[in-house]
């Protein structure tokens, strides 16, 4: 199996400027890891399509696997989907299905706008995740060379989202996973444990073995693959 590389993109605003949690992109790499899918790279971009447009275009030099968290919305600075698209050269596509679920599902609780039609418009030829816990559909496609998933932005959204669509999605890329233990040590400062074990770390490469400073411990984390 090869190594994928993936990059996880999380739009919004509100993220940069703190007042929410990136809990979507710790927990979609939780996830990753526990399928033996590599993160090399966290990107955080607020709502403005030249920066999204900038970070992705990076994503596409250095990641196999592109996932995106948030900006699926109706609104007109929910602008991921289209973003995506035109830097994959591809159209998007009104997917009935999607669009009658969603004219019934938001007709039940409040009136359906005109800007509710945009959370119907996926890329052409993508896998669609219906979404089950809200509004916005998810969905996947592969171009360029690169696999992209797009999620959306709300936790109670996000995770499930992923959890039931796009690890099954993922999975059939590899069949590798990543195992991770934690041993805590007290009565000793970083520096002194890094020290001790040194030697270990420099040569060992699966499992690794790394040295993280807690309030009132160290843990050491080792990590293997297979």
């Amino acid at each position: 199996m090869r190594p994928y590389n993936t990059e996880i993109i999380s739009v919004g605003t509100e993220i940069l400027l703190g007042h929410i949690t990136n809990t979507d992109a710790r927990d979609v790499s939780e996830m990753l890891s526990r399928i033996g899918i590599n993160v090399k790279y966290h990107t955080v971009v607020g709502d403005n399509p030249e920066r999204l447009r900038a970070c992705v275009e990076i994503a596409k030099s250095r990641a196999d696997i592109i996932i995106t968290t948030g900006g699926l919305g109706p609104t007109c600075d929910d602008l991921t989907k289209q973003i995506l698209a035109e830097s994959f050269g591809l159209k998007l596509i009104r997917d009935e299905n999607e669009l009658r679920w969603l004219h019934d599902y938001i007709s039940n609780k409040r009136n359906f706008t005109p800007n509710n039609l945009s959370q119907a418009m996926l890329p052409e030829g993508c896998t669609v995740f219906h979404n089950q816990w809200g509004t916005a559909p998810g969905c996947a496609f592969q171009a360029e060379g690169v696999r992209v998933i797009l999620l959306p932005g709300p936790p109670y959204e996000c995770l499930p989202m992923f959890r039931a669509c796009a690890v099954p999605y993922l999975k059939k890329l590899t069949g590798e996973t990543l195992v991770s233990r934690q041993i805590r040590v007290f009565g000793m400062g970083e520096s002194a444990v890094e020290a001790l074990f040194r030697g270990e770390m420099e040569q060992m490469s699966n499992p690794t073995l790394a040295t993280y400073a807690k309030e009132g411990e160290v843990m050491l984390r080792v990590t293997a693959k297979a």
